[in-house]
């Protein structure tokens, strides 16, 4: 069974006409734009030949678009269309009226230095009216494209800075001048910038690792293997834009060096060495740039590699499954790493480690959403370790610069311990206490001191800083918290008279079977071998009583006259209740006791006493615990509520003297009622949390119970009694002061800042629109 199928030819004019958009009409055009022409839709043997209004062919494309040139000309434009395999052709022609783009004349520049800015003009200028020429300039490097928008009149140049570490163009990328949106990029209007190649090697530099004691003073230090002479300059940041001084080194052997005092934390400076004729050196300068995955990676001396974890779901990496790689210096210096952006998901980790091995002193840092960004990070040692563990979420991922950069002087400091010891002794019961540091010695050399205080119940702090505590050889600070406990109570009451006495012959107290006839306070104190003393206490009033004899009739009255007198007591000195003192615990009820009375006396607890005035009746005391872990002083800087009176109190001598902290706390109560919304406490949370403050619930209430935002004086004088403040806080259970962290006073500096106090770090001033600190309130008695 066979067939034929006969095919018949046909030409493309037999097949489909041709259009243009809009139709064969004069058509307005902007430069930048494209023209379309429609046509039989086979591709495969479809040419078109475009030409412009000289009958010059413009291109030769399977593309059914022109692109109108920068430079385009009014007139007819044709194209041909042609079969590839036949010899038909399709001829049509469009008018067009082409729209100039604004012509954007950049300024021309020289090369310069890695990091070094360039300066260049931009000058819009057009054939058409109009008031303003909105531009977009492209800034292209290694790192990308950075855009920037202006928006001038014509004619009027517009001034920009860059800043580049690499090799760099400068272009517009579009305008609209009211007519079109025009796209111009083109190679006409390109400005190149070039790096000049003599920078010197960052190799060349050296700098010092060291590690001090909490709080010393550290020095750094830095040299170059470059002959000198030649410039040292020390900068606080990886980007060398804040400088901290300037070294000039005239001999080989000399060392440049930056000190600093007590230093407190981990700390690293930056080094550039400059020399006549040379650009200084520079870091972060990428020679390649990786997707992150399992491996491991040598580093040379001056090497940098830009790490990034594009993340998510259908990055790199997929959920559960860890990725680890290992980089190495090839001369044993360490490495560095900092993250230039940091977006983890909401369970990922990501652990910076020294080291190869995942450990917990191995980890510098762990890394999880919402964690700042930690800076420059250093290894110990000449290996770091990324280990990331990725979460049930996508994230954006990761990217950081890992280098060897040996332009850095680097300071560890060994923290300095503080260490708490407690003891329990029962009241005159002496040299019993355990005391392994030997505090007392050092504070208390004559222990008949320590002896005395033991006679009485309450709980005494020690304090001693010892040199060489730890294993660093560091001092360390060693507080001796001793409560002494009172012996047990027994409290007997007898109210007689004399007339009683004179038939009995006395009281026979059963506790020690002595016979009483005397008014008085008496005691008798019981060793107990489990435990403190017991203290029996008799209370003995005699009444004295009179009568007059009388003789009468019977059935006869008479008024008997009898005189009773209630005699004074004699109390003992030693069972006088004490004067009020700091670390006394001021109640709800408005009494102030001691710990050991508290304890007993079923009350609730409103604060801690800190200070007494001279009265020894009235002072102030502190919440049992923070009013916030952390918040702002205020909303927003500069329309801050400033108590008139001490505005500009600067400097913190001044500042300390304040101790109105309950006048301050209600002028920035009624600011932030008047001006902010009449919200106080979205626009002054610190002052809001104190205000409210609710002792029993220790949380925020809905009433005012005379807590206030301590001012800075107060705040200094709680500090300076925080350790037998502390003392009484510990034995209740609650919250100490913490000596690591600053809080908010209610004293003003300026419009936009508020002081803060640190016990390490004496009082700063700080922007409240953006700093958060912790708040304690305090309340007067």
């Amino acid at each position: 069974a066979y067939f034929h199928v006969n095919f018949y030819p046909l030409t493309l004019a037999d097949v489909q006409k041709l259009w243009f958009d809009g139709g064969l009409t004069v058509t307005e055009t902007c430069e930048g734009s494209t023209i379309q022409v429609h046509a039989l839709e086979i591709a495969s043997i479809l040419k078109y030949e475009w030409y412009d209004p000289h009958n010059h062919l413009i291109d030769s494309v399977s593309s059914p678009y022109i692109f109108i040139p920068r430079g385009s000309e009014d007139g007819w434009y044709k194209v041909i269309i042609r079969n590839s395999g036949c010899q038909d052709s399709i001829v049509d022609s469009i008018r067009l009226t082409v729209k100039p783009a604004p012509e954007i004349i950049l300024s021309q520049t020289d090369t310069v230095c890695p990091g070094e800015e360039v300066h260049l003009s931009f000058t819009p200028n057009t054939t058409f009216e109009t008031d303003s020429i909105h531009f977009k300039i492209a800034f292209q490097n290694e790192d990308g494209v950075e855009t920037r928008t202006y928006a001038v009149a014509p004619g009027d140049p517009v001034f920009d800075t860059y800043m580049t570490y690499t090799n760099a163009k400068i272009y517009p990328l579009s305008t609209d001048d009211g007519n079109c949106d025009y796209t111009i990029a083109d190679e006409h209007d390109t400005i190149y910038v070039k790096m000049r190649p003599d920078i010197l090697d960052v190799c060349t530099l050296f700098g010092s690792r060291d590690t001090v004691c909490f709080g010393s003073d550290a020095r750094f230090l830095a040299k170059s293997t470059i002959e000198p002479p030649y410039t040292i300059r020390w900068y606080t940041d990886y980007e060398l834009t804040h400088p901290l001084k300037t070294d000039v080194v005239t001999d080989a052997g000399t060392w440049s060096y930056y000190d600093t005092l007590a230093l407190t934390h981990h700390a690293e400076v930056f080094v550039a060495i400059e020399k006549e004729g040379f650009c200084p050196t520079v870091y972060g300068l990428p020679t390649n740039s990786v997707n992150f995955a399992n491996g491991s990676t040598e580093i040379a001396c001056g090497q940098v590699f830009r790490v990034y974890d594009d993340g998510g779901a259908n990055g790199n990496y997929s959920t559960g499954t860890n990725v680890r790689h290992t980089y190495t210096t090839t001369d044993g210096k360490p490495v560095t790493i900092h993250f230039e952006e940091l977006n983890l998901s909401e369970t990922s980790h990501l652990f910076v480690i020294t080291g190869s091995e995942l450990s917990t002193d191995s980890v510098l840092y762990d890394l999880t959403a919402g964690s700042p960004n930690p800076g420059v990070i250093t290894t110990n040692g000449n290996t770091l370790t990324l280990y990331f563990v990725p979460g049930m979420k996508p994230a954006a991922g990761w990217n950081a610069v890992v280098e060897h950069s040996p332009g850095m002087s680097i300071a560890d400091v060994w923290d300095l311990n503080e260490v708490t010891l407690r003891d329990e002794v029962c009241q005159s019961q002496t040299n019993t206490y355990d005391d392994p540091y030997n505090v007392v010695p050092n504070v208390v050399p004559d222990l008949s001191i320590l002896n005395k205080n033991l006679r009485k119940a309450g709980v005494y702090s020690y304090t001693a800083t010892l040199t060489g505590a730890d294993s660093h050889g560091c001092d360390s600070t060693v507080t001796f918290i001793l409560k002494v406990n009172p012996p047990i109570h027994h409290d007997t009451t007898v109210v007689t008279t004399n007339l009683i006495i004179e038939q009995t012959g006395g009281y026979v107290w059963p506790t020690d079977g002595r016979v009483y006839t005397t008014t008085g306070r008496y005691t008798k104190r019981t060793a107990l071998p489990d435990g403190c003393d017991s203290l029996d206490i008799l209370d003995f009033i005699v009444l004295q009583v009179d009568t007059t004899d009388n003789e009468i009739c019977r059935d006869e009255t008479t008024r008997i006259g009898v005189s009773v007198t209630v005699p004074e007591m004699n109390f003992r000195d030693d069972l006088i209740p004490p004067a009020i003192a700091v670390g006394d615990i001021l109640c709800d009820d408005g009494d102030v006791l001691k710990l050991d009375s508290f304890l007993i006396s079923g009350k609730i607890a409103k604060g801690i006493v800190f200070y007494v005035d001279k009265t020894g009746k009235h002072g102030r005391a502190v919440a049992l615990k923070d009013a916030h872990g952390s918040c702002l002083w205020a909303k927003r800087v500069g329309y801050g509520p400033v108590p008139k009176s001490l505005t500009n109190t600067a400097p913190w001598s001044n500042a300390a003297m304040d101790t109105n902290g309950y006048g301050n706390t209600l002028r920035i109560k009624e600011t932030a009622e008047a001006i902010y919304e009449h919200d106080f406490e979205t626009n002054a949370p610190a002052a809001y949390y104190c205000y409210y403050y609710n002792h029993k619930t220790e949380s925020t209430g809905s009433t005012h119970e005379g807590w206030y935002l301590p001012a800075a004086g107060e705040l200094l004088l709680l500090f300076g009694n925080r350790v037998p403040v502390n003392a009484t806080l510990l034995m209740l259970g609650k919250n100490a002061l913490s000596c690591t962290t600053a809080y908010w006073t209610s004293t003003a500096n300026n419009a936009n800042n508020e002081y803060s106090w640190h016990i390490q770090n004496d009082g700063y001033f700080h922007t409240y629109g953006s700093s958060t600190y912790n708040v304690r309130a305090i309340v007067s008695f």
